[in-house]
């Protein structure tokens, strides 16, 4: 028989022939005439043609887009952008793919991916392509990077398995910005007023607010007052999640960045505070504010160092109080001298102040004790002590025995015999010293006054009007209204003086100085009378300030 022999003829391998593991080709041929009886018969033929064995294999690429430029670092809540691209390099399809990035949180379905020819380079083989996006945060920037691994995974056929699966992975590490500890701190007053009075609260206002692109841990926060009296201690009303300490600071536990702690916090004025700020060249309550932060702690391999801020400080403008002003009682004897220690104490305007004068022995005073309501400027009043007996010269003479010197306490008490009448102290007006204090002379006749005699002057009350004018008001027991001497206040005047017999009694037991005793006597009279007095003028111990616990 005759033959006939084709070439030339060719065929691409494709995956699925990888697949199967070989190309079976087979071949027939057909007569001319399909019609002629006498056609020969045609037998097929074929061809088995082993292929390479199945290697499935994918290949991913990860990397930062957009920004990126060589140098660059990220900085706080910057967003990084990637892009991922899978290929598949093998000879076999790969199906099922799916790519993974926990970082940003991206499930992609890629699907299936043929192979594309040995002789086609690599980035131009069959794939797919997808973004994803991260957000730099402050654990970020601890770092000093951002490391970010994708994870692809799909199925192919392989020599041993119908089923592979076929795993692979890419990585993108991009730097971040150096780290930043900034805050800052900031206090002021909420309730501002021209003047603070004594018993006003002064309401504050501290924000402390992160600028720093980390977290800041454990900030300890310290309000100081500054020109207030020993042992001033502000009071926190609002904590906005912090802590309040035992010494007490304040600890806020942790700041983010860009956030803000708001603490409320205030201060009530006191006396001591406006006598104080009287007394200074620059007066009036400041508040200084604290902050300082723990050391940030990186976490960076290459930069391991810890990073200790700087604290911050803050003031406020000086807060204005109050003036108080000084009221000044000097006891002289009428021929010139000190008859005893001058009081000095500080008074808030129309505050009531009430002064005893001190006894001196072998003297009278021209006043028991001074009241008044202080006027808004300082005031001197000046109380002058009569030697009984007629004479109003000199010293008293040297007590060989004598008693501790004595506070302004007591009212005169009686001495010698009965002489003329006394003349009571007139009412003297008293014009101010312009730009200084108002020296007031509280002058009496002197003369021996017995305790049945004619009005006394037991004390005077001091007035001041709004023109800086000040008159003197001599008060005698007689002008005292009969509605104030009550029986309630006889009883208690009777009770502290059978108290008071029955301290002389023993105090008599024990001493035997005459001398002693008599001088006991006669301070024992004085003070009763100066407790029925003041009962019977409704001055308490409240409003009564003491020589022996204010004399300068």
């Amino acid at each position: 028989g005759a033959s006939k022999e084709f070439t030339g003829i060719t065929y691409t391998v494709t995956a699925d022939d990888v697949e199967a593991g070989h190309v079976l080709n087979e071949a027939t041929a057909e007569p001319d005439d399909p019609d002629d009886p006498d056609k020969p018969e045609i037998i097929p033929g074929g061809k088995d043609t082993p292929v390479e064995k199945p290697a499935p294999s994918l290949y991913v690429i990860k990397e930062a887009v957009g920004n990126n430029v060589a140098g660059k670092t990220y900085a706080l809540d910057e967003d990084v952008t990637y892009k991922i691209t899978v290929i598949n390099n093998g000879n076999v399809k790969v199906t099922n793919i799916v790519a993974k990035d926990p970082l940003t949180g991206m499930d992609w379905k890629v699907g299936t991916l043929y192979p594309g020819e040995k002789s086609i380079p690599l980035l131009k083989k069959p794939s797919k392509t997808e973004e994803t996006t991260y957000t730099v945060t402050p654990e970020d920037i601890l770092h000093g990077s951002v490391v970010n691994t994708v994870t692809v995974t799909g199925t192919a056929k392989t020599e041993d398995s119908d089923n592979a699966t076929i795993v692979k992975t890419a990585t993108e590490t991009i730097r971040t910005d150096a780290i930043n500890p900034g805050y800052s701190i900031e206090k002021k007053v909420v309730n501002p007023k021209d003047e603070y009075k004594v018993g006003d609260s002064i309401k504050y206002e501290i924000k402390v607010t992160s600028k720093a692109n980390v977290v800041l841990e454990n900030i300890l926060v310290k309000d100081e007052l500054i020109h207030v009296h020993s042992g001033a201690k502000i009071s926190f009303t609002y904590l906005d999640g912090a802590t309040l300490n035992t010494d007490g600071t304040v600890t806020i536990t942790a700041l983010k960045p860009g956030k803000t702690v708001t603490l409320k916090c205030e201060y009530t004025v006191t006396k001591e505070d406006a006598i104080l700020n009287t007394n200074l060249v620059e007066s009036g309550i400041r508040n200084k504010v604290t902050a300082k932060p723990d050391p940030v702690q990186p976490t960076d391999p290459d930069n391991p160092d810890p990073i200790d801020p700087d604290p911050e400080v803050d003031e406020t403008d000086p807060v204005p109080v109050e003036d108080t002003y000084t009221l000044t009682v000097r006891y002289v004897y009428a021929t010139g001298g000190t008859a005893a220690r001058t009081y000095t104490g500080q008074y808030l305007e129309g505050e009531r102040y009430t002064v005893n004068s001190p006894s001196v022995s072998g003297y009278y005073w021209s006043a028991a004790f001074v009241t008044g309501t202080m006027p808004a400027r300082d005031l001197v009043l000046e109380v002058i002590y009569y030697a009984q007996g007629g004479t109003d010269g000199g010293d008293p003479d040297p007590d060989p025995d004598p008693d501790p010197t004595p506070g302004p306490t007591g009212t005169p008490g009686p001495s010698a015999t009965p002489t003329p009448t006394p003349t009571a102290p007139p009412v003297i007006p008293v014009q101010p010293t312009p730009g200084g204090a108002i020296p007031v002379v509280i002058p009496v006749e002197p003369t021996v006054v017995a305790i049945n005699d004619d009005p006394v002057p037991m004390g005077a009350i001091v007035d001041v009007d709004e023109d800086g004018n000040v008159t003197l008001t001599p008060i005698t027991e007689e002008e005292i209204p009969l509605d104030n001497r009550e029986l309630d206040d006889h009883k208690c005047c009777i009770l502290s003086f059978l108290l008071m017999l029955l301290t002389l009694i023993i105090y008599t037991w024990f001493t035997h100085s005459m001398k002693k005793n008599q001088k006991k006597l006669e301070e024992m009279k004085d003070e009763l009378a100066e407790v029925t007095l003041k009962r019977q003028l409704g001055i308490t111990d409240e409003n009564t300030n003491t020589g022996k616990s204010a004399q300068a």
